[in-house]
């Protein structure tokens, strides 16, 4: 085995095409990957989020956070892969920065996410985790 992949995952079409990225990859160097989701807390102590194309309150973060995870794996072909799933609540670049501390040889993640700002030209925690991360970051741009 190579090593294991870091996935952050917001819901996001282009989180989505990170993890069908990161799949080839597993699968070509016998890799795992862990699917992450950061439950930002600035979204907890506002009460709500827009992610998967609707509206939702975060009175369980958890559950929340569940339905980004499946959403994001629905339909992929993972077989043979070992795919964990992590849930952390916090800043969302400052949580991927500190998993990375956990022997990660490669983060795919897409190169923009569900913020307010989508249509800049790449998301700023995608930058934050370019800018800090100790291993190599694979940018995937949505199709």
């Amino acid at each position: 085995m190579c090593g294991r992949i870091l996935v952050p995952t917001d819901g996001s079409g282009y989180s989505r095409r990170a993890l069908i990225t990161a799949i080839q990859i597993a699968r070509q160097f016998d890799s795992e990957i862990e699917l992450l989701h950061v439950v930002n807390s600035m979204d907890i102590v506002y009460g709500s989020s827009t992610i998967l194309g609707g509206s939702y309150t975060y009175a369980n973060p958890e559950q929340i956070s569940g339905q980004v995870l499946d959403a994001t794996m629905v339909g992929l072909d993972a077989a043979n892969i070992v795919i964990t799933t992590k849930t952390i609540t916090g800043s969302p670049a400052d949580a991927i920065i500190d998993e990375l501390r956990h022997n990660f040889y490669l983060v795919v993640m897409g190169s923009k996410g569900h913020s307010p700002l989508g249509g800049a030209l790449i998301g700023s925690v995608t930058q934050r985790v370019v800018g800090e991360a100790n291993c190599p970051v694979l940018i995937v741009k949505e199709n």
